[in-house]
């Protein structure tokens, strides 16, 4: 495996234990809602702050995962083409 090649795989296994973190950041956020459902009730009027900080917070974390696996299906695609 040429150094170029290793490089690489370095990159990718860091984007994995990114991606890792993130996970483990909405299933945190997913464990806060499961203990308090009713702050994803969008139609309650009388939702407190907190509960919609949570909603928001899942939200961004949910996101903020779903973008970093795009970019890193990307990156594996160009990597998989260029030396494979």
């Amino acid at each position: 495996m040429n150094l170029v090649t290793e490089e690489q795989s370095g990159v990718f296994l860091l984007r994995i234990s990114k991606l890792q973190q993130l996970g483990e950041k909405v299933l945190e956020d997913m464990e806060k809602v499961k203990q308090n459902p009713s702050s994803m009730n969008l139609k309650d009027k009388q939702q407190s702050k907190w509960s919609k900080e949570i909603r928001d917070q899942l939200l961004k974390s949910n996101n903020d995962c779903l973008n970093h696996e795009k970019r890193m299906n990307i990156f594996f695609k160009e990597i998989y083409e260029k030396y494979f």
